[in-house]
């Protein structure tokens, strides 16, 4: 029952906000030479998206595109995490430039990277390199944070190497791992987009957006631009999904 009521809450602060959204906007339009987008225009762009083979097509270029440089980024940074946890000279010759990395403002780590990477392959190398900083520091972090007492005990008991991992140091990461593997995500979503947007990457739906937004269609850029935000929940969501699964096995 609650979870009902939790549900229906959230449906009516949606609508609330859609409602209001389209009194502005309808009011706003009275006033302006170009009609801003309502949800109803907006919808209406979105349908008019749906049927075009184009959309698709861009569509799935980002996501295999950004989904493949974050998960680059997930395995390698956590074998050189494991690495540099075993090995302090990696993690002290790294942690500056992973720090650097973390530092560096998206957009200006795209226009570097523009000077000598092909525009199409710029998205998924963007992805690639704001998550390596986030997975490899927590994850190292994480493993630091291990308690040694507990290992050693292993050790001393013969528990062994795999059922040491899988009973003492698996669980002791998996909440910070889990959550870095869920914030770099988003980041690798957001920053790949935006790679799109100012690279103008063929066959995206960042190019789409700039295309829609020079020809001054901004119900088509509301569109487009909920088609990401959703692409977005559902790769957190089933994210999350794969984690709960592996977690319960």
């Amino acid at each position: 029952m609650i979870k009902y009521k939790r549900i229906i809450k959230k449906i009516l602060i949606v609508a609330f906000w859609l409602l209001a959204w389209q009194i502005a906007f309808s009011l706003l339009n009275k006033n302006l030479l170009i009609a801003m987008p309502t949800p109803v225009t907006t919808v209406q762009a979105f349908i008019s998206l749906a049927g075009e083979k184009e959309f698709w097509l861009s569509a799935a270029y980002s996501l295999i595109r950004i989904v493949l440089g974050f998960g680059c980024a997930v395995i390698i940074g956590t074998v050189f995490a494991v690495a540099a946890n075993k090995f302090t000279l990696i993690s002290a010759v790294f942690s500056p430039i992973l720090r650097l990395m973390r530092a560096v403002p998206v957009a200006a780590f795209i226009i570097l990277v523009f000077l000598w990477v092909s525009k199409d392959y710029i998205p998924q190398l963007i992805a690639f390199l704001t998550v390596l900083p986030i997975i490899w520091l927590t994850t190292e972090q994480a493993l630091r944070g291990v308690d040694k007492g507990l290992t050693e005990m292993a050790r001393v008991m013969g528990l062994g190497g795999f059922n040491t991992f899988r009973y003492i140091v698996f669980p002791a990461v998996l909440p910070s791992y889990s959550a870095s593997l869920i914030t770099g995500l988003g980041f690798a979503w957001k920053s790949g987009v935006a790679a799109e947007v100012i690279c103008r990457s063929r066959d995206s739906l960042g190019d789409m957006l700039v295309v829609s937004q020079s020809s001054v269609e901004y119900s088509r850029v509301f569109a487009i631009t909920a088609v990401i935000i959703i692409f977005s929940i559902a790769l957190e969501g089933a994210l999350k999904l794969l984690i709960g699964k592996g977690v319960a096995k």
